[in-house]
């Protein structure tokens, strides 16, 4: 017996392989049909019918509705280019299962947008800041352990008026996610000052197994000047969360962002700002 599946048309070479594909699991390509329903198809086929059968009615469920693809809502220069292809399919797969309720988006896109935060605070602000360190260790008093912040940065003094300082920079893709307890720490933090703040760092390098990547994070941190001044920078959703801020202390909309162009990485940018950006609130 040679035929054709009823169900998805594929091609099978005997009876035998037929029944394995009806009842074998839909995650290997067969239906997960029970044994009853299988033996209804293989009674049509045997007489004689060729309609297709809709898995609906045999299994006796209803089908779950199609995902619907990331693809359809992008633009044709999105996927005209395999790597842009790609690029657009993960950013539209991010952007997709943000909804989700255990989705980490936020752990997600920082790294992708890390690449464009200089130029967008050259933009915005006038900076010329770089990272330094991601995640950058703040130790807790009581412990070795650390709250970190998102990005460590430093800034260069420029003609703009900017001031030579460091900056914690804190990523929030959701308007609920501000924590004041964080903000206290950080605060506290900026009072205590990068020397201190460096200082603690030994302390956590003596108590740690993965000592190794913290004279990592020290080499980068000691190539800069230490007693500079700490501003911390949230970028968040919307505007700032509660009134009275301390004045080092500066809030970024990503409504703000999608307004920005760059030069660098233009194509990339303008597909994160279409697709990205509409998902963060």
């Amino acid at each position: 017996m040679s035929c054709n599946c009823p169900i998805c048309g594929r091609p099978i070479s005997s009876e035998w392989n037929l029944r394995r594909h009806l009842v074998g699991r839909a995650a290997y390509g067969g239906h997960d049909l029970p044994p009853e329903k299988v033996d209804q198809v293989m009674s049509a086929m045997a007489l004689g019918s060729s309609e297709p059968v809709e898995t609906d009615d045999l299994a006796g469920r209803a089908r779950p509705p199609e995902p619907a693809s990331p693809l359809r809502e992008l633009a044709p220069e999105d996927v005209a280019n395999p790597h842009a292809r790609y690029l657009a399919e993960l950013f539209a797969a991010l952007a997709a299962d943000k909804a989700l309720p255990k989705y980490q988006f936020e752990r997600r896109v920082d790294a992708m947008l890390g690449i464009f935060l200089p130029d967008l605070l050259l933009k915005l602000y006038g900076w010329q800041a770089k990272i330094v360190v991601p995640e950058f260790p703040i130790k807790k008093p009581d412990n070795n352990q650390s709250t970190n912040v998102d990005y460590l940065m430093y800034r260069r003094s420029n003609a703009c008026g900017s001031a030579e300082a460091w900056v914690f920079l804190e990523l929030k893709t959701d308007d609920a996610s501000f924590d004041r307890e964080q903000f206290a720490i950080y605060l506290s933090a900026m009072r205590r000052g990068m020397p201190q703040l460096r200082s603690d760092l030994d302390d956590i390098v003596e108590a740690t197994h993965a000592s190794a990547k913290y004279d990592k994070l020290l080499r980068r941190l000691d190539a800069y000047p230490r007693d500079l001044p700490i501003e911390l920078l949230y970028l968040r959703p919307d505007g700032p969360p509660i009134a009275d801020c301390p004045d080092p202390v500066h809030f970024l909309s990503f409504q703000k962002l999608a307004g920005v162009d760059l030069e660098r990485h233009a194509e990339v940018w303008g597909m994160f700002r279409r697709i990205l950006l509409p998902a963060i609130q």
